[in-house]
């Protein structure tokens, strides 16, 4: 039996089906973000990283303490208030035949902020 293993390694990087091929995944590169978030810097020094690992893991430690002892994670005030204005978005739209045109799209405005 005579296998091409050069086309089937291609077709199998080609398709993203070897994980040891892939690139990194979101919660690898959520904790990359969150760790060069820590230390302030793209190219810290050894020691720095080293200690500034520390911090993080004793951060991440107390967390889990903080989830053992049965509190509950913190919810995001962000999120919420995407979920109030896309609300009161929803509630203006199907509304839409009742208003003036004009206080439509203040309405709509109202619940955009652009500098956030």
């Amino acid at each position: 039996m005579n296998i091409d293993f050069p086309a089937i390694i291609k077709k199998l990087l080609k398709e993203n089906s070897l994980p040891l091929f892939q690139k990194t995944n979101n919660i690898s590169e959520a904790a990359h973000r969150r760790l060069q978030a820590q230390l302030g810097m793209t190219n810290p020094t050894l020691w720095r990283f080293i200690n500034e690992l520390k911090k993080v893991q004793a951060e991440r430690d107390i967390y889990y303490e903080f989830l053992v002892a049965g509190n509950e994670p913190p919810r995001t005030t962000t999120k919420r208030k995407y979920v109030d204005a896309s609300n009161r978005i929803l509630t203006l739209v199907q509304d839409y035949r009742n208003q003036n045109i004009i206080e439509y799209l203040r309405g709509l405005a109202y619940n955009f902020v652009m500098d956030e």
